[in-house]
């Protein structure tokens, strides 16, 4: 991890798979618990390290992922902020004022087979893409800074 702090868009691709990793945490432990459940959780959980919150170096804060898999435990409030699904929903609603979507699907167009969607199916795809690079660049950095063998 030392070798990405000095390069922005390493740091961030960083952060990116370890909060992906905070989520997978939640979503094993609680296989039913839904996505904007999972956000509202894990920002709900998290240490502050600064004020105000967020900021834009540290965000929410460090994830406390024991908190955040543990809803028993660490009860979070139905109401406690979600500040990701609010951008989302004030957005959809502004499409849809728009007149750019339908308000649902036709009559008989609905999926079927229950599996997740196309865009989830994208989306996991592509955090897999970003954790296996991440990787190759971690272990490039490793063999370069390691000492020759000798026989």
């Amino acid at each position: 991890m030392v070798l990405l702090l000095g390069r922005p868009e390493l740091r961030l691709a960083a952060v990116e798979a370890l909060v992906s990793g905070a989520v997978a945490l939640v979503r094993a432990r609680n296989p039913s618990m839904s996505g904007r459940t999972v956000v509202q959780r894990l920002i709900a959980t998290a240490l502050p390290t600064t004020k105000p919150v967020p900021d834009k170096a540290t965000g929410y804060g460090v994830i406390r992922i024991a908190r955040a898999i543990d809803p028993v435990k660490y009860p979070v409030p139905a109401n406690a902020p979600n500040p990701v699904y609010d951008r989302f929903d004030r957005s959809q609603h502004a499409v849809q004022q728009a007149g750019a979507v339908s308000p649902g699907p036709a009559a008989g167009s609905h999926r079927s087979g229950g599996g997740p969607s196309t865009a989830v199916q994208a989306a996991i795809a592509g955090l897999a893409v970003l954790v296996v690079g991440g990787v190759l660049v971690w272990l490039r950095g490793r063999r370069r800074s390691r000492p020759p063998t000798s026989a």
